[in-house]
């Protein structure tokens, strides 16, 4: 479904009219309905959510994960028993469900029903062995309910599979600390502290970045495009890995004449962010000012895929297809470009 993919891309309000399109026509489809839902869960919108996974569950009296995210919606509203009873429908449906048994898991902490709580969160790391994240709840579980050895275990378990976790460290410490053994509790602080450091050392990098940025941005505002050029070029060497800084030093190359090391950026810009639906459109218009047409046009057409809402792929589609001689094609991407930006009109003839 067109819908999904939306989703997918994180274009929520497009896959939500989507789907409702898709019921309109088609009302009993459990699938959309439950994709509704997760939409509308993504949004927040929690109430509407519950009433898409009622009726999926309605239609689809089986559907373990219906059950589950209709468990999730009620506990965000606050109606806990209830979604303890959703979650264990989402097991009885399918017991090998790991987030049914995970949620379950939460919630027996949260009403600090240990026992339940270690069970279910066992069962959930059976069914997903390598999520750090589980392993973690499960040790904070047992040791909340007196059993430090094997929190201390599951701890470590957690940090084996992802080592750079300050939280779990710190936790892990804490723990150790309590079974008295003060010098194991102060290498996992190490560990944490070194951690934070090699943090702050990135978050320091960002930063530098942004401020780049902005000064590129102010000089290409200016008219001032060597600046420009310049200052996107040290964002870059700041952090390499920012599609923006290269999208951003692509765009700015263009304006200083130099399309080839222009396009170097922003495929360097795709290779870092797959979804960067305006580095495909940039790199689109350079390859149509080198005639390379048809890679033009498969440029546009992934971003279009990427990101419907982005007029100007819309509109550079358009007058590629209708160099093609492709009117009917082009005439009706102008028409969605106008419609999502009013000041791009087809050209007079």
């Amino acid at each position: 479904h067109l819908g999904s993919v939306l989703m997918d891309q994180g274009q929520l309000d497009d896959a939500i009219d989507q789907f409702r399109k898709v019921l309109q026509a088609s009302p009993d489809q459990a699938d959309v309905h439950y994709n509704l839902g997760l939409a509308l869960l993504r949004k927040n919108n929690r109430k509407d959510a519950i009433q898409e996974f009622r009726k999926t569950i309605e239609l689809q009296p089986g559907h373990a994960e219906a059950y589950n995210n209709l468990g999730v919606a009620l506990a965000e509203e606050g109606g806990i028993d209830e979604a303890i009873s959703q979650f264990r429908a989402a097991t009885r449906s399918n017991p090998n469900l790991p987030d049914a048994h995970y949620n379950l898991g939460l919630i027996y902490s949260m009403k600090s029903d240990f026992t339940s709580a270690t069970a279910e969160l066992e069962t959930a790391s059976r069914l997903r062995p390598d999520d750090a994240n589980l392993h973690a709840r499960l040790g904070s579980a047992w040791a909340k309910a007196g059993d430090l050895d094997r929190g201390i275990e599951e701890l470590r378990t957690a940090l084996r599979l992802n080592p750079d976790s300050t939280g779990n460290h710190y936790i892990l410490a804490r723990m150790l600390l309590k079974k008295g053994d003060q010098k194991a509790a102060a290498d996992e602080l190490q560990a944490q502290a070194r951690l934070d450091q090699t943090r702050e050392q990135r978050d320091l990098a960002r930063s530098k970045n942004l401020s780049y940025l902005s000064d590129g941005l102010k000089a290409m505002a200016a008219g001032d495009v060597p600046n420009a050029v310049r200052s996107f070029e040290l964002a870059v060497q700041c952090e390499p890995t920012s599609g923006e800084a290269h999208n951003l030093l692509g765009l700015a190359l263009v304006r200083n004449g130099d399309t080839e090391r222009a396009a170097a950026e922003f495929r360097k810009a795709i290779e870092i962010e797959p979804q960067n639906a305006a580095a495909y459109n940039n790199l689109g218009d350079i390859l149509a000012t080198t005639r390379s047409l048809e890679s033009a046009i498969s440029e546009f057409e992934v971003a279009i895929t990427l990101k419907s809402s982005l007029a100007e792929a819309h509109y550079n589609l358009a007058l590629l297809l209708l160099r093609k001689g492709d009117r009917e094609r082009s005439l009706a991407e102008f028409q969605r470009a106008q419609t999502l930006d009013p000041r791009l009109k087809p050209p007079a003839n």
